[in-house]
């Protein structure tokens, strides 16, 4: 086994650091990729026909996007995974619960966020409740 950089006062494996180097490119492609689409997204809402966007153009594009993620989450959490690598019964459960936990907790601040400015007259109540 041979060792290479030290992070905080422990040293990595090769091995170690080919995972790390790989989920960190994978990240930071996951996070450019949602500012362009983010991006496209807003120029869409700008410039674009929102007449044309009924409900189940909504819906498959909300199940198109979390197909993307699910797919960069799915490299990330198996294929740069080291051995041994959880199987994909193991890994999907886990990345269900944590989609549904996620989702709940941004749903939750929508909300919170909503009834502040609502009854409150701004959203600073409900963002200290949240946080």
């Amino acid at each position: 086994m041979k060792w290479g950089m030290v992070v905080d006062g422990y040293m990595m494996t090769d091995e170690q650091q080919r995972m790390a180097q790989g989920r960190l490119r994978l990240g930071i492609f996951g996070v450019g990729l949602w500012v362009v689409l983010a991006t496209g997204g807003l120029w869409m809402l700008k410039w674009g026909d929102a007449e044309v966007m009924g409900g189940g153009r909504v819906l498959v594009g909300v199940l198109g996007l979390l197909v993307m993620q699910g797919v960069l989450d799915w490299v990330g959490g198996v294929i740069l995974m080291p051995s041994p690598r959880p199987g994909m019964g193991r890994w999907l459960g886990s990345w269900i619960r944590g989609v549904m936990v996620q989702t709940g907790l941004l749903v939750g601040m929508g909300w919170l966020g909503w009834v502040s400015f609502r009854f409150l007259g701004g959203f600073c109540w409900g963002v200290a409740v949240g946080m």
